[in-house]
């Protein structure tokens, strides 16, 4: 029994294992250039919206608390 939960345990340990990677510097003319067609490629900066309105506070559920009228 014990060899088996050992046996477990070292089987979760390297399913879980963290595994990190080293960060290789770049060259640094690399990162400076950009390509001929990087301004036709490039992403567009977008247009944002203007904020919504605000809704007006419609008072749907004032017919159930609205007192009620003395005729």
């Amino acid at each position: 029994m014990a060899r088996w939960t050992a046996t477990v345990g070292s089987f979760l340990r390297v399913i879980f294992a963290r595994e990190e990677l080293s960060a290789a510097p770049a060259p640094p003319p690399l990162t400076a250039r950009r390509g001929a067609l990087a301004p036709l490629l490039a992403p567009e900066p977008l247009p944002e919206d203007p904020p919504a309105p605000a809704r007006p506070r419609a008072r749907w559920l004032a017919w159930l608390f609205a007192p009620e009228r003395l005729d």
